[in-house]
């Protein structure tokens, strides 16, 4: 829902009075930002019309259409599953229809009388937000539901094969992408074997039961420990998938499966057609990828049933990688969306005494100021530095403009509450960059 509130919000008024409409378009020119894009219908069956087409973020609508009441569009656009946020316009006040409103589901109740700029603002932020939260909670539990899913697919099954045979179509139901593999790092042999496979398999050759690393485009997460995100797939992209037997790959993203704090494997999920993977995307193959290690390791691993569950600290570590890949993940998806390059780099390993969640926030809140900052060119992290690994930095390519620069420094600095400090440098191709340093509680 930040989304919506950063972009112009689709407003629908259902309202049988046009001078109540150029009022409302009056009132909503008068905010700054011109945060609101405003529509009008002045009837009852142009409204369920309206609200069905899903085009809007909120929808007011007034008490009064002809014979028939706001109230009455309330309820009749709830009866056919509509979840759109609706606030009631009256020119009375009464706590009768007041309370009927907010019964029937109402995001809220204006009195006309005392409706200006200010009040219509904060009802349809208000309305903005709490559409967002219920959209949030309900992904949520539906993420939930799929967890608990894949939990039981490992749990029914005798196999590791037999268990992602039939998990990697059910996180091709959950996220809609059509090709999805699991498969297995081999370190002693340096390969990759596929423990499941699915996708558009028209080629007519079987899916290699063990394939050269070198050869795989998504054995890439297994040095780096991070995500591969390709928006556009190359022919050396498609070309390193081959042994997976898919036909066409236009777009892709490979995420670590972690067992024990080591990177055993990848999930890999891939379309046919050029897709945008937004950051919402990347974050839950992010969190798929980290359930199906967990599970891996709980249920199949044999070191694990040889050695018992992980001690405190051993867990703490994982789930510090696990963050780090959740937020390298978020963060190529964001550049992307943005036009920036990334560059990331991990300089040391993991020092033991990092708070996954600190590493998490802070560096997510560098990312945020940086990739904000950043008009174009290319945002770097560099983690842990061998020589004080317990630093985090992020620089950004600071804009030639003037205005723009001043703009990205203050963004860049005031965003981060946690500043150690800040540089000014020279990259290695004479372009400035802000240094921003972040030091983590030991």
């Amino acid at each position: 829902m930040e989304a919506t509130l950063q972009r112009q919000a689709r407003i629908l008024l259902i309202d049988d009075d046009e001078v109540d409409f150029v009022i409302t378009r009056k009132l909503l020119g008068k905010l700054p930002d011109h945060r609101y894009e405003l529509d009008w219908v002045d009837t009852y069956e142009g409204g369920l019309q309206a609200v069905a087409s899903d085009r809007y973020d909120v929808c007011l609508v007034d008490y009064q259409l002809g014979p028939q009441t706001g109230l009455d569009l309330l309820r009749e656009v709830r009866a056919r599953g509509s979840e759109l946020p609706m606030i009631i316009l009256t020119a009375r006040s009464d706590e009768r229809i007041d309370a009927e409103a907010f019964a029937l589901g109402a995001a809220g109740f204006i009195d006309k009388a005392r409706l200006d700029s200010e009040e219509l603002d904060r009802s349809l932020r208000y309305a903005l937000r709490r559409e967002g939260l219920v959209n949030d909670l309900v992904k949520h539990n539906a993420e939930l539901l799929h967890m608990h899913r894949l939990t039981e697919l490992f749990l029914e099954r005798n196999s590791l094969q037999e268990a992602c045979g039939e998990v990697v179509h059910e996180i091709a139901r959950f996220t809609g992408f059509p090709m999805i593999a699991i498969e297995r790092h081999d370190e002693a042999r340096g390969t990759l074997e596929p423990l499941g496979v699915m996708g558009t398999q028209a080629r007519g050759e079987a899916v290699e039961p063990e394939v050269p690393i070198h050869r795989s485009s998504t054995a890439r997460v297994l040095d780096t420990h991070a995500p591969w995100v390709e928006m556009e797939c190359t022919t050396a992209d498609r070309d390193g998938l081959k042994h997976l037997d898919w036909v066409w790959v236009q777009s892709a993203m490979s995420l670590p499966i972690i067992v024990g704090g080591q990177v055993t494997g990848v999930l890999t999920l891939a379309h046919s057609e050029a897709h945008v993977l937004d950051s919402s995307q990347v974050n839950l193959a992010a969190g798929l990828a980290s359930h199906v290690g967990r599970l891996i390791g709980r249920l199949h691993d044999p070191a694990y049933a040889r050695t018992g569950p992980p001690q405190q600290g051993d867990s703490e570590a994982a789930r510090t990688v696990e963050q780090l890949v959740r937020l390298h993940a978020w963060a190529l998806s964001e550049a992307g969306r943005r036009g920036v390059a990334l560059r990331w780099e991990t300089l040391a390993s993991v020092p033991p005494a990092t708070d996954a969640d600190e590493l998490f926030e802070v560096v997510g809140s560098l990312l945020e100021s940086a990739l904000a900052s950043s008009r174009a060119g290319t945002v770097g992290v560099r983690l842990f530095p061998v020589d004080d690994p317990s630093r985090v930095e992020v620089s950004l390519e600071l804009p030639s403009d003037e205005r723009e620069r001043k703009e990205a420094v203050s963004a860049g600095t005031h965003l981060v509450e946690m500043l150690e400090g800040t540089q000014t440098i020279a990259d290695d191709t004479g372009v400035e960059r802000m240094q921003l340093k972040v030091r983590l509680r030991g």
